[in-house]
């Protein structure tokens, strides 16, 4: 918090409701002095479901959301569309 200045990045703060390691209450904080500084909107704070390293946190929908925002702040318009089907390959 201490280093937010207003050439502080975008930022998208997510954080499992359960999490026994680290309070959410860090997040909204660092999302709030963000938005403080930098304006309103710059961070986003997202609350889910799960413990600190939650599986749900890598869990495709999620991972979609992370590249969207990230599409966002680069200006990117892609086909909201977007294939996340893969194929594993074996040995």
């Amino acid at each position: 918090i201490a280093f937010v200045d207003k050439s502080f990045p975008p930022a998208l703060y997510q954080h499992g409701k359960e999490d026994s390691a680290v309070p959410w209450t860090q997040s909204v904080s660092m999302a709030r002095r963000i938005n403080d500084v930098c304006g309103e909107d710059h961070a986003l704070f997202e609350l889910f479901e799960g413990e600190h390293g939650s599986p749900l946190i890598k869990e495709d929908k999620n991972i979609v959301r992370c590249l969207e925002f990230i599409d966002e702040i680069f200006g990117v318009n892609r086909d909201k569309q977007i294939d996340i089907s893969f194929e594993i390959q074996t040995r």
